[in-house]
């Protein structure tokens, strides 16, 4: 395990957890906010609806985000 190398300084490996999971939730937020605000845009959903679907495509973004971080530190 990498935290328990001396060589190895913890708060680069924090480092780098943090950055890999902020990039992961950036990227996957986007994907699926962007993803349901087109398919609710090019339905011609109501701008209701169009901010109801953006609104859950971030949600559901983070929800997928946290789902593959517990993964990627319980498979390893």
């Amino acid at each position: 395990m990498a935290l328990l190398r001396p060589d190895v300084p913890i708060a680069g490996v924090v480092i780098d957890v943090v950055s890999d999971v902020a990039g992961t939730s950036i990227l996957l937020t986007g994907l699926m906010a962007a993803g349901l605000r087109a398919m609710a845009v090019l339905t011609n959903a109501s701008p209701q609806r169009v901010e109801w679907l953006t609104a859950i495509g971030f949600l559901s973004g983070m929800f997928f985000a946290a789902v593959f971080l517990a993964m990627d530190v319980a498979l390893g």
